[in-house]
Formats: structure tokens, C-alpha cells, sequence
């Protein structure tokens, strides 16, 4: 055991000073490097599958946030047209007419003044 330790140092030494083994790295790097991969694969394929469930339930919980979303939406768009239906009817009753091509004018706010006894009516 201590004649291992022994010659394992000074092949270490050897290498690290003189690059003896390169060589030989390469070959045994090219020889291990597919048990290495298969070693690796069931890590990976876990890996993997675990994205792919967590993409799953992400997705379904974004598909459930988007239809109560779309429910909302659709539930105030109901809303909307019945508020239409009823300002038309009412304009009718009223006989006034609808405003459409009314004037509109846009404005730019220059300064405000917080000052409460600068407030002229």
C-alpha cells in the first residue's frame, strides 16, 4: 500500500513537472468519456422530466389565471353593452342626440400652486 502511495506521488510529480502522461490522458479521457454519459444520463433525464412537470404545472396554473381573467373581462364587457343599450334608450326617451362629433380640446398643466390662499374663485 505505501509503495502505491509512493508511486502514485511521483507519477503526479512527473506529470505536473514534465507532462509524461498527456498522452495517455487523452486516450483514457476518449476510453471513459461514454461511461461518463451513461453514468450522467439517468441525472439528466430526471433533470429533464422535472423541467418538463414544472413547465406543465406552470402552464396550467397560467391557463386557470387567464380564463378567471377572461371571465372578468367578458363579464364587464356584458355590462358595458348593457350600459350602451340603455344610454341609447334613454337618449331616445329624451330625444337627445348622440354626441359623437363633439369638440374636444387638449391642455398642458403648467404649475400648480398648493398654497390654499392663492385660490381665487
Amino acid at each position: 500500500m505505501f509503495l502505491a502511495v509512493i508511486i502514485s506521488v511521483a507519477a503526479i510529480v512527473a506529470d505536473s513537472r514534465f507532462g509524461v502522461f498527456s498522452h495517455v490522458r487523452v486516450y483514457l479521457s476518449s476510453l471513459v468519456s461514454p461511461l461518463q454519459y451513461i453514468a450522467n444520463a439517468p441525472s439528466s433525464l430526471l433533470d429533464t422530466m422535472s423541467t418538463q412537470v414544472q413547465t406543465r404545472s406552470d402552464l396550467i396554473e397560467q391557463t386557470k389565471q387567464q380564463e378567471q381573467q377572461l371571465f372578468t373581462l367578458r363579464s364587464r364587457l356584458l355590462k358595458m353593452d348593457h350600459l350602451e343599450h340603455e344610454n341609447q334608450r334613454l337618449r331616445e326617451l329624451l330625444g337627445s342626440p348622440v354626441h359623437n362629433e363633439s369638440r374636444k380640446m387638449v391642455a398642458e398643466l403648467l404649475s400648480v400652486d398648493s398654497d390654499p390662499s392663492a385660490i381665487r374663485y
